[in-house]
């Protein structure tokens, strides 16, 4: 995870403490007293929830903010994960032991010419599908941001939330009922012929992060060569040895593991027994892409506004579909005017790749008529 955090050069300018991960807090007590089961796939995940709005009860707990970032790439990793053979332009083998096949602004906004993540991209409209199949199942109002009282007066049986929930939870010894949790279930061809049949990938990752900035060298004459600053800087010396202090692991662990809400990025600093679920979920392989943070803040608020008029019947899924073309579309050439990006090297990527794109089903057209 930590080389996931490299710069351009290679090298690492991140000190990155801890992680986070999201996961599903359900309530054993309840589960067990109906005789409920941990979903293994989408549609027994579908299946339980239909059983528990039976019994009166709120199935899950999860924001729109939430939909809109784990959601959409969770499900669109699903779907699109058998096709980075024949997608993933960049290769960075910095980041690729972590970061396996990862996709960044540039590369889909250049996939984005190629057809994809438009309406004529089957797999970006069935994102949308599977994504508001969940509606049926979450509160009245999706726009709230935590739903943790409605989990704790047992309203709600499950709640869709990062790490960071565990201490409220564990901490309240008046809670009433035992829970746990899991992770979201893997989306598989029952449902969905367009599924790439992979377990559901980490959406989380860095939690607490430090990084040295220039203002670590305020002490000294801003007029000099900025190598000198760093050499003369006696400011600089006491934040690196600050940094080299919080990285102990005897002190790591202290910061970490005061309370139950991240895991140890520290080696030899165990994580908490009650944050176990939640470090064996950051074992599995990272996300294909984080849309919510592909581009700029403009795209980011269209894409998680339409989302929520969608899911509430606001705007048909065509409408929606269009609404995120030409969000993408403004974005990615925003994205590619600023980073200078190279897309003829793209294209020649492109080109190479179409071998490994022989035989892949439900392309768009322009992927499939790409030579």
């Amino acid at each position: 995870m930590s080389r996931g955090k490299a710069g351009p050069d290679g090298r690492n300018y991140c000190l990155t403490l801890s992680a986070v991960e999201t996961g599903i807090f359900y309530n054993r007590t309840f589960f067990d007293a109906q005789g409920l089961e941990i979903p293994g796939t989408w549609e027994e995940f579908l299946t339980l929830m239909d059983r528990i709005r039976e019994l009166g009860k709120i199935p899950l707990l999860v924001p729109l903010a939430s939909l809109a970032d784990w959601g959409i790439d969770l499900v669109f990793d699903q779907l699109y994960f058998d096709l980075l053979p024949g997608i993933d332009l960049v290769r960075d083998p910095v980041r690729e032991d972590y970061m396996q096949g990862y996709l960044d602004g540039d590369e889909l906004a250049f996939l984005f010419s190629k057809g994809f993540f438009t309406r004529r991209d089957p797999r970006f409209a069935e994102v949308a599908r599977l994504l508001k199949s969940l509606r049926p199942y979450l509160p009245q109002n999706i726009n709230n941001s935590d739903y943790r009282r409605e989990f704790q007066n047992q309203r709600g049986v499950m709640m869709w939330a990062s790490s960071a929930m565990t201490y409220p939870f564990w901490a309240d010894r008046s809670l009433g009922f035992d829970w746990g949790v899991f992770y979201l279930p893997e989306i598989t061809p029952a449902t969905t012929p367009l599924a790439a049949g992979t377990p559901m990938c980490v959406i989380g990752g860095a939690a607490q992060q430090f990084e040295v900035t220039a203002t670590a060298v305020k002490d000294t004459d801003p007029g000099l060569p900025f190598s000198e600053r760093i050499d003369r800087s006696e400011r600089l010396k006491r934040v690196i040895a600050f940094l080299q202090f919080l990285s102990l692991p005897e002190n790591t662990d202290r910061v970490v593991n005061e309370y139950p809400c991240f895991i140890p990025n520290i080696v030899g600093v165990e994580s908490l027994p009650v944050l176990e679920p939640f470090e064996r979920i950051l074992e599995r392989r990272y996300t294909t892409t984080k849309w919510l943070f592909a581009f700029d803040l403009r795209f980011t608020n269209i894409h998680t506004r339409m989302l929520g008029l969608f899911l509430e019947d606001g705007i048909d899924l065509d409408g929606f579909l269009r609404w995120q073309e030409n969000n993408i579309r403004t974005a990615g050439t925003s994205l590619i005017r600023r980073q200078k990006v190279d897309l003829d090297d793209l294209e020649r990527r492109w080109r190479q790749l179409a071998p490994a794109r022989e035989g892949m089903a439900h392309l768009p057209a322009e992927a499939e008529a790409a030579p």
